[in-house]
């Protein structure tokens, strides 16, 4: 029998082949369903999920008490994350239902206004988005528009998950990268009409690139790897989203263009700059819409040094060196 990755702990090894065992059947039985039978699933499972309370619905909680604070009322908080629960239950199993017949699907179910970049082809493109919206159904349809798109993902601790995952992600022609030597290839792509899509929304710790950048007012660390780039290709950089939409369908958006620092600023400087900018434009983009976020992220784990932690949720955790 294939034995587990030298990272998963044996507390953990036990759930490989039930993982297995789970994605075998949703390969199979989701894509054969009818696209309101998949949202209603999706919507009891989410709902149930959200009635099941436990601890990731008290970090849900403790987010967006942090975010919003009393400007939204008790119910209001609930609503929304409700409606989150409900998302990321459709975002998984749509996973696998665009997986059948995939360019049918979403050209039928995947409307993409004019306004994303992918479609005026600049020469050089970094699509940036974050946890929010169906992100996995972007990066397939954005490369279905027949530009070549990379971005970088991290490992699944199921070695089977991992590579049938990656294999669905590139159904439509993106580009899965391993994490490690992914800067120069990304470079690479980009200054060869490549567009490169970024998560931006994740901790990455200062000893693998990452700077603290406020966030909903509080520090997290941020990837500055993806502004470096930027900065280095002098490539466009789009916020995009791909939002649910009336009758089941999603459709993705440009929510803005970022510009870059002038050149003349130094680059450690301008890279600071400019991670900040995209930060604050993903921030903006969760205010508008909230519900479609993934507030069970522990978004606030680390609390940086010197700071007294003041506001940071139950889960934060004073930072170590490097992180």
């Amino acid at each position: 029998p294939q034995q587990p990755p030298a990272h998963v702990t044996h507390r953990h090894a036990w759930r490989l082949p039930l993982e297995t065992a789970g994605f075998k059947i949703a390969r199979t039985c989701i894509p054969l369903l009818p696209r309101l039978a998949v949202r209603a699933i999706a919507w009891t499972a989410g709902t149930l999920g959200w009635l099941a309370g436990g601890k990731l619905k008290r970090i849900g909680e403790a987010n967006l008490t942090l975010a919003f604070g009393a400007s939204l009322a008790p119910s209001e908080r609930r609503r929304i994350l409700r409606q989150a629960y409900r998302h990321f239950s459709l975002l998984t199993l749509d996973l696998f239902w665009f997986a059948h017949d995939t360019r049918r699907r979403l050209d039928r179910w995947v409307e993409v206004d004019p306004s994303v970049p992918a479609l005026a082809e600049p020469k050089r493109l970094m699509v940036l988005t974050a946890h929010l919206g169906n992100w996995e159904i972007l990066g397939m349809r954005t490369a279905s528009l027949g530009r070549q798109l990379m971005s970088v993902a991290m490992p699944l601790t199921n070695p089977f998950v991992d590579r049938e995952f990656i294999r669905l992600r590139e159904a439509t022609g993106q580009i899965i990268i391993p994490r490690d030597g992914a800067t120069r290839k990304l470079l690479k792509g980009i200054r060869d009409g490549a567009a490169m899509a970024v998560l931006l929304d994740q901790n990455t710790p200062l000893a693998e690139g990452g700077a603290y950048v406020d966030f909903f007012g509080l520090p997290v660390p941020v990837s500055t790897a993806p502004a470096h780039m930027a900065l280095m290709t002098r490539a466009h950089i789009a916020l995009v989203v791909c939002l649910p939409a009336p009758g089941g369908k999603y459709r993705a958006h440009c929510e803005r263009i970022i510009e870059l620092p002038p050149e003349d600023l130094p680059r450690e400087e301008a890279a600071l700059q400019l991670t900040r900018r995209m930060t604050a434009s993903v921030e903006a983009m969760v205010r508008k819409h909230p519900g479609y976020w993934l507030w069970l992220y522990k978004r606030w784990k680390f609390i940086p040094p010197g700071h007294d932690g003041a506001g940071y949720p139950f889960y934060a955790r004073a930072s170590k060196p490097g992180e």
